[in-house]
């Protein structure tokens, strides 16, 4: 039986409006579906433990998408600096931008600045150097969400990494399936506030970073 998806597996099948993986699916390659311009739904379910870089690239259409996790895998890195593998932008690719003409800023901050999308894209992270020697740079992400995408169910994960959804300004739902254990920093900053299946404590900077103030 198939347990992987390989990268490019279903580049260019464009005559795909619906994808339903089977559960036995536990990898799914780099761009594996990159191009499905038809494609308007998506379920992965939880026996999926890694997304590749750009698995849905290009997938224009997207309406719905079930997933077991935001980013690369459950536990990807939530560092400043590896953070962009983690938030929800991963599975549709990325180009990032450095620029060195900041006037520095406390690197508690970066989350919050308001970048400008470009070509189609949303600027979900920013990264700025800790490194003294770098400190006048930031490093900026850009994603390929579509712009059709309204709702995303979460069925896995409990810990919501730091910008997970920042910047998805067209989604309407956003729905976690399991309760959630840790939000992190401006996770929904820009967006929608997420559905919740039961009661739970959600940081309000999480929402507003102006804010550190619990609901």
């Amino acid at each position: 039986s198939i347990h992987m998806v390989g990268d490019h597996a279903f580049d260019g099948c464009r005559n795909i409006k619906e994808l339903n993986l089977t559960d036995r699916i536990t990898v799914i390659g780099d761009y594996a579906f990159q191009g499905m311009q038809l494609l308007t739904a998506v379920t992965v379910y939880n026996s999926t433990n890694s997304i590749g870089r750009g698995a849905f690239q290009g997938c224009n259409n997207i309406v719905d998408i079930i997933l077991p996790f935001t980013g690369k895998n459950d536990t990807a890195v939530q560092t400043e600096k590896d953070g962009y593998e983690a938030v929800f932008g991963w599975i549709f690719g990325y180009r990032y931008e450095y620029n060195s003409s900041i006037n520095g800023a406390a690197s508690q901050g970066f989350y919050n600045k308001q970048v400008s999308s470009t070509d189609g894209t949303i600027c979900q992270y920013v990264y700025i150097p800790s490194n003294e020697k770098y400190y006048h740079a930031e490093y900026l992400y850009y994603y390929y969400i579509p712009t059709t995408l309204r709702t995303v169910t979460i069925t896995k994960q409990t810990d919501i990494p730091l910008a997970a959804f920042n910047g998805c300004s067209t989604l309407t739902q956003i729905t976690y399936t399991n309760p959630i254990q840790s939000t992190g920093e401006y996770a929904f900053q820009n967006c929608v506030t997420p559905n919740q299946t039961s009661p739970l404590e959600i940081r309000q900077y999480a929402l507003l970073p102006t804010k550190r103030e619990t609901i």
